[in-house]
């Protein structure tokens, strides 16, 4: 079976919706090809600590996704 995962960075400036500051999210998107269907999973946060903490949980998910397809 061909499989192809594939993985993209993004860090993208928008303004916080009630103080207008600017602000960066960080998006990082997993494309995982499976037997019958390809599946995306999209992590974004606004600030580096609940990045750090959340983006780790996020891998391990789409590890167990890739082992299943």
């Amino acid at each position: 079976m061909w499989k192809k995962d594939n993985v993209e960075l993004h860090s993208i400036p928008e303004r916080h919706p009630e103080t207008g500051e600017l602000e960066s999210l960080k998006q990082k998107k997993w494309y995982i090809q499976g037997k019958k269907s390809l599946y995306v999973v999209i992590f974004s946060a606004n600030d580096d600590k609940s990045y750090g903490k959340w983006v780790s949980k996020a891998e391990s998910l789409t590890k167990t996704l890739s082992a299943h397809s």
